[in-house]
């Protein structure tokens, strides 16, 4: 399937009484960088980084969105029209698809993606046949791994963070800037080398 498969023509993705799941356009990029911020392993270090470092690199971040192998899906609270998170699903084209959800700070704990990851899940059973999906959590990110636990997730395996293999591309892309880098950022390695990534399945219930 192409990405514009996944949605109406509208940019609807799916919406029950409660939510809004659509595409992803430029008017959510002010609350998909907050988000960003909010949530990113890299961003979580942004006390540590450079302003210009990290404005440059949430830009990067937006700007190769259209080239990954992925849809992103903004969630709206139906009620108000409020953006309260995004799920994303990469890989489209596996029988194992990568999906993973964030959601703002001020809207957690009130069940959002709970109640709005089976929405997608099951919209995406209907689009097209898939054997589980992958979620991928870090290690650290307990309230993440109870609530795919409590959705009926299993877990399968671990794998080494993909932020060792940003900063492993960032130092052979900046070759001898990258010094000055770890100047200015100390304990990013750190940081990157600490945690590990948590394999999951789940299936909707």
């Amino acid at each position: 399937m192409q990405k514009a498969d996944f949605f109406f023509k509208d940019g609807m993705f799916a919406q029950n009484d409660k939510y809004i799941l659509k595409a992803l356009c430029e008017e959510d990029k002010e609350n998909y960088l907050m988000l960003y911020r909010e949530n990113s392993i890299v961003a979580k270090t942004s006390s540590k980084m450079s302003g210009v470092d990290y404005d440059e690199f949430a830009e990067f971040v937006w700007e190769k969105l259209p080239e990954d192998d992925a849809i992103y899906v903004s969630v709206f609270l139906k009620d108000d029209n409020l953006y309260v998170g995004n799920i994303t699903m990469q890989h489209l084209a596996s029988d194992t698809p990568e999906i993973g959800m964030d959601v703002l700070l001020k809207y957690r704990r009130q069940r959002i993606a709970y109640e709005t990851i089976p929405l997608f899940a099951k919209r995406v059973l209907e689009l097209m046949p898939i054997e589980y999906f992958m979620v991928r959590i870090y290690s650290d990110n307990e309230p993440s791994k109870k609530l795919f636990e409590k959705l009926g997730a299993t877990q399968i395996g671990k794998e080494p963070s993909e932020f060792a293999e940003v900063l492993a591309h960032m130092k052979e892309k900046l070759k001898d800037e990258y010094e000055k880098f770890l100047i200015r950022n100390p304990d990013v390695e750190d940081v990157a080398n600490e945690k590990y990534i948590v394999q999951y399945r789940y299936i909707p219930k």
